[in-house]
């Protein structure tokens, strides 16, 4: 029998070709509050930009937070998915703004003309997934509406603009590792996946080594090995800086105090907790919130 938690877990394949018909690219507009979008992947390229939220990130063999205006483009093929902090996503409203095309839509004789050889390198260098900086998914937040409301030629135009815009955008960070292989990735991404959702949903927000590695099935030797060869970095590096990321999203996003909201950071001393958000960010709690401008409805 096969459970949500088995869905999310495992990396599902889905098809768009049925649904995009004889479509150039579909545009997609989710809005949920809680949700999680399962690990997964398909034979078309995905521009995917978050509008709220804050999690986790998974695409290949990378690990990483996400929060507002998290620009992703992802090759066809590589796994990946999103996995929002239940603490904090029913505070936000969400939204999971999406693009799918692929080669064939674009029809190979035009992508040959010289012109479009840096849609071609940017494709290219899709295979290990993009991040785009803040700058540019502001802007293509921006000029979202305008492409989902445009229709014929104009609506094609504003998305070889858009496409060209990331083109043309340094500073893009590959995701997943140039090492990244496919033969038996499968089962240990969804051990890391599987461990995300545990460490996401646990009661506590601060859960202990040795509960999450008995989870996954592994003894907590094998499991800091695995997950350090996963995300590069340790279990404990991950769970302090989701910890400070919950932090700062709950500051910047609802009116609570900042011990209600170092208590909801998994941190028992309020005085450890301001030590630490400093470390992290040259600032005190209270300073990072008043220099922050709230980018939703704050509750």
């Amino acid at each position: 029998m096969t459970t949500q938690a088995d869905k999310l877990v495992k990396p599902q394949r889905f098809i768009f070709d049925e649904e995009m018909g004889d479509q150039l690219f579909r545009v997609e507009n989710h809005r949920q509050g809680l949700f999680d979008m399962r690990l997964h992947f398909h034979p078309q390229y995905e521009l995917t930009l978050m509008r709220g939220g804050v999690g986790q990130r998974v695409v290949g063999d990378h690990l990483s937070s996400y929060s507002d205006y998290d620009l992703v483009l992802l090759s066809p093929d590589l796994p990946h998915g999103w996995f929002p902090d239940h603490m904090v996503a029913p505070m936000m409203e969400t939204q999971c703004l999406v693009i799918v095309f692929s080669r064939e839509s674009l029809g190979p004789d035009f992508l040959s003309r010289v012109e479009l050889q840096p849609l071609v390198q940017l494709l290219n260098r899709a295979v290990r997934g993009l991040h785009f900086p803040l700058s540019i998914a502001k802007q293509v937040a921006r000029e979202w509406n305008a492409l989902e409301q445009a229709v014929g030629l104009n609506k094609v135009a504003r998305f070889l603009t858009l496409i060209q815009q990331l083109a043309d955008t340094p500073d893009v960070q590959p995701l997943a590792s140039e090492d990244y292989m496919t033969g038996g990735l499968q089962q240990r991404q969804e051990a890391l996946a599987s461990t995300l959702l545990f460490t996401l949903h646990h009661e506590s927000p601060t859960p202990r080594l040795a509960e999450v590695a008995a989870h996954v099935g592994m003894s907590v030797p094998t499991f800091t090995r695995f997950f350090k060869r996963m995300t590069g970095m340790s279990f404990v590096r991950y769970i302090n800086g989701h910890r400070l990321n919950r932090a700062r999203v709950l500051l910047c996003e609802t009116t609570r105090s900042v011990l209600d909201i170092s208590l909801m950071a998994g941190y028992e001393n309020l005085s450890h907790f301001n030590r630490q958000f400093l470390r992290s960010t040259g600032l005190t709690p209270t300073e990072f919130r008043a220099k922050r401008l709230p980018s939703g409805k704050r509750v």
